[in-house]
């Protein structure tokens, strides 16, 4: 009875968040009846959390804290120019805003996510985004969706890219560059086709609608209103820019020479960065990521915790453990992930996988499709999705659980396939 209470209420998590309600309002409910339905067993549901919570806190507030500082030495006015000059250029100027947008921001996601972390992609893109959308007026939707999707792949392309590949590292072992020699492969086949996907959506509702004279005139207009901007706008704050990129290059760099050392470099860090911070903004510096975020992946890992102590789970994990063919693994992985979240899956499945495969390399590359195929169908199934849902609201885009489930979950059966069959032609 205990354990389809717990099912039950999971299901109903999912049912409410498709309606316009508070992420952080359901998942913290959700999280607090796990606990009372837990009972005896909930201290041991949050003992068992903890490690993995705290090592995702630590290395997203680095990350983010780090780029924040860069942010303010002038960065993101250089990047928007960027943009902006691109989409004025001669050869780009008649192709469709709605084309052009997806195909620049989707793979920089992935680019940005693989160089620091999935999160701080999306903390640091999606105002951008939806600023550079609004001028070109262009829906953000499918956009915003698929680049939560790339976030998920340049994180599971690097080793320190999303908590999934952090926990299978203190499992397997593997250096930084394994990892990326491994998925990096397969997770580009995979962003090429949600490119496409996303450039096809957001163009085909105004397929009708040509890039005539009056939107060359508003690209360029867009171009020297934001480098006119800029020159006003960035002050003389380039060592803190300096410090945070400094700080963030040896976070990541020292990773690769120390693999197994992830919490001492976060704290150290993390460290560095609040004694280069004033005092009065040093508790700010703390809640970098901000309160709705951490409280919705708390919540979600104690679900996940509760969830995983459910014969449910021991079913799939039996299966994982009788049979070894071809797509069991990547799979198992796929729905406990949409089911339970990316970060809670990988610290059930991961030390199961390594045991069932002796240790083999390849069985971790399989685990890593599987979740990263399974982290893109909810907005709940990844850590970067509760922040994908609070940075589009602060900038001024409600992005639902059920918009992007719409866009998430066939994508992510797509995804699925891909990684099976290229996981056989790697094999």
């Amino acid at each position: 009875m205990l354990n389809m209470t717990i099912y039950i209420l999971m299901v109903m998590m999912v049912a409410l968040l498709l309606w316009p309600t508070r992420m952080m309002s359901i998942t913290a409910l959700a999280a607090l009846l796990t606990l009372m339905i837990s009972g005896a067993s909930a201290p041991e549901i949050l003992q068992h959390i903890a490690p993995n919570f705290a090592t995702v806190l630590l290395v997203m507030s680095v990350t983010q804290l780090a780029v924040k500082r860069i942010l303010q030495g002038g960065a993101g006015e250089h990047i928007s120019v960027f943009l902006a000059k691109v989409a004025a250029h001669p050869w780009f100027r008649h192709v469709p805003a709605a084309i052009l947008l997806p195909a620049v921001f989707v793979p920089a996601s992935m680019l940005v996510a693989s160089i620091l972390h999935n999160i701080t992609a999306i903390a640091v893109l999606v105002p951008l985004a939806l600023a550079i959308c609004s001028r070109y007026g262009v829906y953000p939707g499918i956009m915003l969706s698929a680049m939560l999707i790339s976030s998920n792949l340049g994180g599971a392309s690097m080793a320190f890219g999303d908590t999934p590949a952090i926990i299978q590292r203190g499992i397997w072992g593997f250096t930084p560059a394994q990892f990326a020699a491994a998925m990096l492969p397969r997770n580009l086949a995979v962003l090429i086709a949600l490119t496409a996907t996303a450039c096809f959506a957001t163009w085909f509702p105004v397929r009708a609608k040509l890039t005539d004279w009056q939107e060359m005139l508003r690209r360029l207009k867009t171009r020297d209103e934001l480098a006119r901007d800029a020159r006003f706008r960035i002050v003389t704050r380039r060592h803190q820019a300096l410090a945070g990129a400094g700080v963030l290059a040896a976070f990541i760099g020292l990773q690769f020479i120390f693999p197994h050392q992830t919490l001492v470099l976060a704290c150290t860090a993390l460290l560095v960065l609040l004694l280069l911070t004033p005092e009065r903004h040093q508790t700010e510096a703390l809640t970098v990521l901000g309160l709705e975020p951490i409280i919705v992946i708390g919540s979600l890992f104690i679900v996940a915790g509760g969830v995983e102590h459910t014969p449910w789970v021991q079913h799939f994990t039996d299966n994982l453990a009788r049979q070894s063919g071809p797509g069991v693994i990547e799979v198992i992985a796929y729905l406990l992930t949409a089911g339970i979240s990316a970060d809670g899956s990988a610290a059930m499945l991961a030390p199961l996988v390594h045991q069932i495969s002796g240790g083999s390399m390849f069985s971790a590359w399989q685990l890593a499709s599987g979740i990263c195929a399974g982290s893109s169908v909810f907005l709940t199934s990844a850590s970067a999705g509760p922040i994908l849902y609070a940075v589009s609201r602060l900038s001024g885009f409600d992005l639902t659980f059920r918009a992007y489930a719409r866009f998430g979950l066939p994508f992510s059966l797509l995804m699925m396939a891909m990684y099976i069959l290229l996981n056989r032609v790697f094999a």
